[in-house]
């Protein structure tokens, strides 16, 4: 069973990723309380009474809504991640193989002295 306080304390950490997430995006504070309270159907000022340790309800869909949010921005950020591992790999490819075509140029370049 979970009680009053356990919500407030496993909640807490969701709603203070999800606002330092999207504070890193917008670059601004409020606006970051904002967009997360607007997705997760609560008020600014709900949601900064719970990151801030002030007294506030945790209500079990409230609990279970900042958890839902909390998945997808995983997954999104897992995506992101993928997304660049596969492009930085196509590009780590073409980079090989100019090299390799172009071998001999590039092991006789004599390189210029940069003091």
């Amino acid at each position: 069973m979970l009680t009053a306080t356990d919500g407030i304390e496993r909640a807490r950490p969701f709603a203070a990723a999800l606002v330092d997430r999207e504070e890193r995006r917008t670059g601004k504070r409020m606006s970051a309380y904002s967009v997360v309270a607007n997705s997760l159907g609560v008020s600014e000022s709900w949601l900064r009474k719970l990151i801030g340790r002030q007294p506030v309800v945790v209500a079990a869909h409230e609990y279970l809504n900042l958890a839902a949010l909390y998945v997808r921005l995983c997954e999104r950020i897992e995506a992101e991640a993928e997304h660049e591992r596969r492009r930085a790999a196509a590009l780590r490819e073409a980079a090989h193989a100019a090299l390799e075509s172009h071998r001999g140029v590039v092991a006789s370049t004599p390189r210029p002295d940069r003091s």
